[in-house]
């Protein structure tokens, strides 16, 4: 990369002496120079029965470069949901790049630092790229974008005591249906319920088991819960209500039939960054009567935090 260099000579016999490329010098010297680039040294001794010529070449290798270094590279969030209404931001911080790009939409970026972006409509991979003239280095991070979770769209399995059964039927073996213009026990019609009955046998239940796409950090499991309204002489004991992720336990509660509605509101933050089942189960409390159980807008929702 250059530095300091000492020449040295001396002559006998000569009337001149020139040393190439500084010129004329005297017959003895000692002389340090800073050499930035290769050079080469012509020392020429004249008198006047001729000359005599010796050449030095002194090498300056060019500064050592070294690769350029990622040191970071991010995108927060890493997953989403379609039509979010929110940036991105992205950070990085490198070393030793003389170009550093981030792609796409980005292009050239100094060293380190951090950009907001607008949310993709779907999965978006994103590469930090940084150059110099000893290499190229690149490190690329994913954003994955889900469509929402719509819980009645998922595919879902039902099945009772006897097995599994099919949606829209109800029967002896249990049921599970979508009932229109339903009168429940507050005393308030709905125009759809999701209804379950469990099996109708001993300690029958009926069960449900959504495969959730992917749970995000603030997804809660949100529903209206309650009975049918009864009939003069109809009865039930109740129901067992157990609702479960990944086979551990969220919610387990017995409902009683009574003039009003339960809300249920169950936070599966816990489960965030995968795909998730999540399980309803209703058993008969011991004793199946009247046990038509009743799902009002069964969802999945995202609650945003202050």
């Amino acid at each position: 990369p250059g530095g300091e260099v000492t020449l040295q000579w001396r002559v006998a016999g000569a009337d001149r002496v020139l040393l190439e490329p500084l010129g004329e010098v005297p017959n003895e010297a000692l002389r340090t120079l800073e050499l930035t680039r290769t050079t080469e040294f012509r020392l020429v001794a004249i008198n006047e029965r001729g000359q005599a010529t010796e050449a030095r070449r002194v090498t300056v290798l060019p500064p050592r470069i070294d690769p350029p270094r990622l040191l970071a590279f991010s995108v927060e969030p890493s997953i989403g949901i379609v039509g979010e209404d929110r940036k991105v931001r992205i950070s990085w911080a490198t070393r030793n790049a003389e170009e550093i790009r981030i792609e796409p939409g980005i292009g050239r970026v100094e060293a380190r630092g951090q950009r907001e972006v607008d949310f993709p409509p779907h999965d978006t991979t994103y590469t930090l790229t940084a150059r110099n003239s000893a290499g190229e280095k690149t490190r690329r991070t994913t954003l994955r974008v889900f469509p929402p979770v719509k819980l009645l769209d998922v595919p879902v399995q039902w099945e009772t005591n006897v097995g599994k059964i099919p949606f829209g039927r109800i029967g002896a073996r249990g049921g599970v249906h979508f009932a229109r213009n339903v009168l429940m026990s507050n005393g308030k019609r709905y125009p759809t319920v999701l209804e379950t009955r469990p099996a109708r046998r001993r300690n029958g239940f009926i069960a449900g088991t959504f495969a959730l796409p992917i749970v995000l950090s603030g997804h809660h499991f949100r529903a209206t819960v309650g009975f049918r309204q009864l009939r003069r002489f109809a009865s039930t004991n109740g129901v067992t209500v157990k609702i479960s992720v990944n086979g551990r336990t969220l919610y387990a509660n017995v409902h009683t039939y009574r003039g009003a509605l339960d809300e249920i509101d169950l936070d599966l933050s816990p489960f965030q960054g995968k795909p998730a089942t999540l399980r309803l189960e209703v058993g008969d409390n011991g004793d199946y009567t009247y046990d038509w159980f009743c799902w009002i807008r069964p969802r999945i929702e995202r609650v945003r935090t202050p």
